[in-house]
Order: C-alpha cells, then sequence, then structure tokens
C-alpha cells in the first residue's frame, strides 16, 4: 500500500512539474515590441498614436514649425513628449524628430509639426479632437499637404 501511495505521489509530481514547463513564461518566446510611436485604426482613418493607441494631433497655428499652442492651450491640448523614440517599422523614423519648446519642455514632431493629445480623449481609438475650432487635426501620414493659419507677412513686413 505503501509503494501505491509513492507512486501516486510521484505522478502527481510529475503532473505538476509538466503543467510549470509549459507556462507562458518561456523565454525562448519572443516578446512583440513595443513603439512609443505607432498607426491606430480609427473613425477617421489611420492615424498617428502613441503606445496604448491614443491619438495624436496637429495644430495649424503650428506652422513655422515652433508650438503655438501655451498656457491654457495646453490644459485642453497637452504635448506629446518622449525622451527616447521607438518608431513602428512601418513609419519613416526620420520623419520623426523631437523639439525644445519655449518652456524648455521637449516635443515629438512628425515632419516639422508639433504632436499634442487632445485631454477629452479617453481611451484608444478616439478623436474627439479633430477638427475642434478648424484648427486641429488628427495626426495623419497620408497628409499631403497641411493647411497653416497663422500671420502672412508681405512686402509692408
Amino acid at each position: 500500500m505503501k509503494s501505491f501511495k509513492t507512486l501516486r505521489m510521484f505522478m502527481f509530481a510529475n503532473i505538476v512539474l509538466a503543467g510549470l514547463s509549459c507556462s507562458d513564461n518561456d523565454p525562448d518566446k519572443e516578446v512583440p515590441p513595443v513603439y512609443n510611436i505607432t498607426v491606430q485604426s480609427t473613425d477617421k482613418g489611420m492615424v498617428l498614436a502613441d503606445s496604448s493607441g491614443r491619438t495624436l494631433y496637429f495644430f495649424a497655428k503650428d506652422a513655422d514649425g515652433k508650438s503655438a499652442c501655451a498656457g491654457g492651450c495646453l490644459t485642453n491640448w497637452p504635448i506629446y513628449s518622449k525622451t527616447t523614440l521607438k518608431i513602428d517599422p512601418t513609419l519613416t523614423s526620420t520623419d520623426f524628430n523631437t523639439m525644445v519648446r519655449t518652456d524648455g519642455s521637449k516635443q515629438v514632431t512628425y515632419k516639422g509639426w508639433p504632436l499634442y493629445y487632445y485631454k477629452d480623449d479617453a481611451k484608444a481609438g478616439e478623436t474627439k479632437g479633430d477638427n475642434v475650432g478648424g484648427m486641429w487635426f488628427v495626426a495623419k501620414t497620408t497628409y499631403s499637404l497641411m493647411i497653416a493659419s497663422g500671420q502672412l507677412v508681405g512686402n509692408d513686413g
């Protein structure tokens, strides 16, 4: 009887060990990389997004490559900032850069356009900030022309 109990314990231990060896923590299993700039499918089409899928935006007043959003504007439109950019390989990494704002903070840019969040976009894929005030637009890689809004300077200076 004692050998039967020993045999059952041995079999039980082997079953437990076999189960543990089949865990999801397999060191040979490749972990997909996490990019802090990617493309997200939304109701406005494919847009630039952060690693959690939050939509990024352009501001038409940023016509000269500098951010025109400051003070209270930043409450509604927080800047998108990362110290190290990890770009999705489906995007062209040289299109992205970081600029230094007048307050000394760093902001990520796409083709020279500073990138922002919209405060009312609470979850991935939301685009509530698109066309707000006719000045804010979801950041798309397919834009061939951005319409800027700024003071024109003519012959009179």
